[in-house]
């Protein structure tokens, strides 16, 4: 009986450490996240696009994800969220991408796919807005 409840102890405490082992490592993993650049682009299109020419602009939006540079890309509209005084929901459509670093960036805008892109779209805009930045 003795030799069971010890067998018991040992085997409990070697599953604790092994779990405070596992949730350390898991914190630390998720906190020590990988620095990288977002390019975030907001266009504001022309109010009298025909249904033909936002179905090209989204298409040559989509273009812009196939750029090998791109870690993570997202074409999108404005949500539906609650209207609030910090929202500005005036744009028509948003492209969110992520790079490694800024040298990824840098070869996403000389790329011939985004060069293109905007050469057979920019009559589609009145307005472009950038924002850039390196993550924490």
């Amino acid at each position: 009986m003795r030799k069971l409840k010890f067998r018991w102890i040992f085997f409990s405490l070697l599953f604790l450490v092994g779990v405070s082992i596992s949730v350390g490592y898991n914190f630390k993993t998720q906190h020590k996240k990988k620095q990288m650049t977002a390019h975030i682009v907001y266009f504001w299109t022309n109010p009298n696009l025909s249904a033909a020419d936002k179905e090209k602009f989204e298409a040559g939006l989509r273009s812009l994800l196939k750029i090998k540079s791109i870690k993570q890309g997202y074409v999108g509209k404005p949500s539906t969220t609650e209207a609030r005084d910090v929202v500005d929901n005036s744009f028509a459509y948003t492209l969110m991408l992520f790079f490694d670093d800024v040298k990824g960036h840098d070869a996403y805008q000389i790329d011939p796919i985004h060069l293109k892109f905007v050469e057979e779209n920019k009559q589609y805009w009145t307005k472009v807005v950038v924002y850039d930045a390196d993550t924490m």
